[in-house]
């Protein structure tokens, strides 16, 4: 379980970099179109990785635990995942 959870730590940490930088580059002025298609591209798959990490954590938790796991990844998911959606703002408005 401890290691399930440190490999999960680690991918986590890897969205949280991924979806800042996409967030900085959904920041610039103009935004660079490519740079913020690749960001979001690399975050899609750390977010792939992060759904893989935590299946196993929940593979191996008790049951009475279960809920609270998932509550807490879907709201670490949600909070990752906003980048997403001004990269979709970014790439869709004409400059």
């Amino acid at each position: 379980m401890e290691a399930a959870k440190k490999s999960r730590s680690g991918v986590r940490s890897w969205a949280t970099t991924t979806s800042n930088q996409l967030l900085e580059a959904c920041k610039e002025r103009p935004p660079r179109k490519h740079v913020v298609q690749g960001k979001k591209e690399e975050l899609l798959r750390r977010l792939q990785s992060l759904d893989e990490a935590q299946e196993k954590v929940e593979q191996l938790v008790v049951v009475e635990q279960l809920e609270e796991e998932v509550k807490e990844a879907a709201a670490y998911r949600a909070k990752v995942s906003e980048a997403l959606y001004f990269a979709e703002e970014v790439l869709e408005f004409r400059f």
